[in-house]
């Protein structure tokens, strides 16, 4: 199967570009898909009687190749088109609906203004994590009538929650803490008890979510570079391919 594509090429004359091609010449061969002959007749450094036309300053040079659509391709030959493409669903914000799900499920839980930062997959300090004002009256509430030694101090401001970010060139989950901060009131021992003992049912929370906001990216990135996924972009985004696998040439109009 397959089918005739004509590659057209445009080379300007000049000293320069035919001193460079006859110093990169297997670049340029490979680049136009063409041999060192036809090169150097494209470039005006060998005449040839049926190769005398030229369009605004260039020589003209028509090479004509197969191409193949993805699916004509030899299985062999498939894997490693695959593998070049890997990446191509995942070169934009394909994480974008995941920020926006976990942006509004953050702020529900309490972590108002939430900003997620992740880097990932298989290396290590991979991870996620986010930043947030932390409404401690909703996330206090969660935990239960235990803590109501403390609600006025939390309805007064007098204590308020802060996720604290350290300098860091990750951004898994232990690369911020949740702190309560106390604003220099007089408390109990049983109030301090209680304040500390939220503080860390807030962190093993706020450490869970980073994670889970992590698993979630990771399975989607795979669903994204998958096989499957990357073999249905390249069908119908219509690539077409050389018998070898290579994308389709560069043509110059």
């Amino acid at each position: 199967m397959g089918f005739i594509h004509t590659v057209r090429v445009k080379i300007r004359l000049s000293f320069m570009r035919v001193r460079n091609v006859k110093q990169n010449i297997r670049f340029y061969r490979e680049l136009y898909l063409v041999t060192t002959g036809q090169l150097m007749i494209a470039l005006g450094a060998v005449k040839h009687p049926n190769h005398g036309k030229t369009e605004g300053g260039f020589n003209m040079l028509t090479k004509s190749i197969n191409l193949f659509t993805f699916d004509e391709l030899d299985s062999a030959v498939k894997e490693k088109v695959i593998n070049r493409h890997r990446d191509i669903d995942v070169e934009g914000e394909w994480y974008g609906f995941i920020y926006e799900q976990w942006i509004d499920k953050l702020n529900k839980l309490g972590y108002k203004e939430a900003k997620i930062h992740f880097r990932g997959f298989w290396s290590q300090g991979d991870g996620a994590s986010f930043d947030a004002k932390p409404d401690l009256r909703v996330l206090r509430l969660k935990k239960g009538i235990k803590f109501r030694p403390i609600d006025h101090l939390i309805r007064n401001e007098s204590l308020y929650g802060k996720i604290e970010g350290h300098s860091s060139h990750y951004c898994h989950e232990l690369t911020r803490r949740f702190e309560i901060i106390d604003q220099m009131v007089d408390i109990s021992k049983q109030q301090s008890a209680l304040i500390t003992e939220l503080e860390a049912l807030i962190e093993k929370e706020r450490v869970l979510l980073c994670q889970q906001i992590y698993d979630q990216l990771r399975e989607e990135y795979g669903y994204f570079t998958s096989d499957d996924y990357v073999s249905e972009t390249l069908r119908e985004a219509n690539f077409l391919f050389q018998s070898n696998g290579d994308s389709e040439p560069r043509t110059i109009n």
